[in-house]
Parts: structure tokens; sequence; C-alpha cells
């Protein structure tokens, strides 16, 4: 996981948007895609352009994205030190 996020560069990421690693989830991503996201943060404006970065990589491999996948969801601390 990256220090900040991977669009803005200037908020913790706090989930990462990106493919599913399972090989039966998307038929036709290729390998190098499988797995990947970009760590982001809450910004609606990061999140649609990530999305919109997910969609263009799939494109690249002749696939019609319908959906995005959000992983690794981090919840704010609940106290700080």
């Amino acid at each position: 996981m990256t220090a900040l996020c991977e669009v803005c560069e200037e908020r913790p990421p706090r989930f990462g948007l990106g493919f599913p690693l399972s090989p039966n989830a998307l038929p036709g991503l290729p390998d190098y895609l499988r797995g990947e996201c970009l760590w982001i943060c809450t910004q609606p404006e990061c999140d649609l352009a990530a999305q919109r970065r997910a969609v263009k990589a799939a494109a690249r491999s002749g696939i019609k994205l319908t959906k995005v996948w959000r992983v690794h969801v981090f919840d704010e601390p609940q106290f700080k030190e």
C-alpha cells in the first residue's frame, strides 16, 4: 500500500480500487492486471479518476468493464495516541 493516494497524492489511502485476483472473476483479464489496484483516498474525484483508469486499462485488453472492485477497505482509527 502506498503512503498517499495514488491519484491526488495528498491524503492517506482508505481502499484499493482495481481488478479481482481470481482468474474466473473476469474472464479475459490479462495476468498483469489480475489483482492490481490503485490505492486511493475517499475523495469522490479520486474515486472517479481511478475508475476511469481501470476502465481504460481493461479496454486496452478488449474487455468492457461493467464494475470496479474495491478491496482492502481501511477504517478510520478508533483512537489517536
